[in-house]
């Protein structure tokens, strides 16, 4: 794991265990990878207190990555039967409609920055809130179901190795280049070789800019 996500790993592990962290985005995917695993192993009350959190902040939401946390809370939803929590995933679908898109209509990584490149990250978390969504709310999330075929669709398009069939990390629609095949990486420092703007190897931030 590239450092800085294996720091963001550890510190969203420190606020669900009650230890006190800041952190700018409590859903980003660190966090909802940690509240799935919580949710699936029955340990809700766990999760729900530290969504407890996110909820007394005022329920921000400011990556794509955390739609991974919506598609848990629509879980949860179905699990408590707290309204709350379809709130929450109406708040989070809302946020995904307004994301800045590539001209082909994928979803872009960084928000703030000033690229357009689509990662697998970006595209897996969204398909699986989308689809979420669409199973949970039925007739309210008909829309859903179409934005998940589209997003995973385009990906399939642009995101694929021709010769090996496997998925490059991201990619750019606009200048064709392609980043990381992650089928092939033998370490984390593949990751470290993608290109930033200046052609030298970046870590990026949660908003996809070059963090170095």
């Amino acid at each position: 794991m590239h450092p800085t996500w294996k720091r963001k790993a550890k510190s969203a592990a420190k606020r669900l265990l009650g230890r006190k962290e800041a952190s700018a985005d409590l859903l980003f995917w660190p966090a909802g990878l940690l509240l799935l695993g919580l949710v699936e192993a029955d340990h809700l009350t766990e999760a729900e207190g530290y969504l407890d959190l996110w909820f007394d902040r005022g329920m921000p939401v400011g990556n794509p990555d955390d739609a991974l946390a919506g598609a848990v809370m629509l879980r949860l939803f179905e699990r408590t039967g707290k309204e709350r929590y379809l709130q929450a995933a109406d708040r989070i679908f809302d946020y995904l409609e307004r994301c800045r898109r590539d001209p082909e209509g994928a979803i872009v990584y960084g928000q703030r920055s000033k690229n357009d490149w689509i990662y697998a990250d970006g595209a897996g978390q969204t398909c699986l809130f989308y689809s979420e969504y669409a199973r949970v709310t039925g007739e309210k999330g008909r829309e859903a179901i179409s934005l998940a075929e589209r997003q995973m669709s385009l990906f399939l398009k642009n995101g694929m190795d021709e010769r090996s069939g496997l998925p490059y990390h991201g990619y750019d629609e606009k200048s064709g280049v392609k980043f990381g095949i992650i089928g092939r990486m033998a370490s984390s420092r593949t990751f470290r070789r993608e290109p930033a703007g200046d052609g030298k190897p970046g870590n990026y931030g949660p908003d996809g800019t070059d963090a170095r």
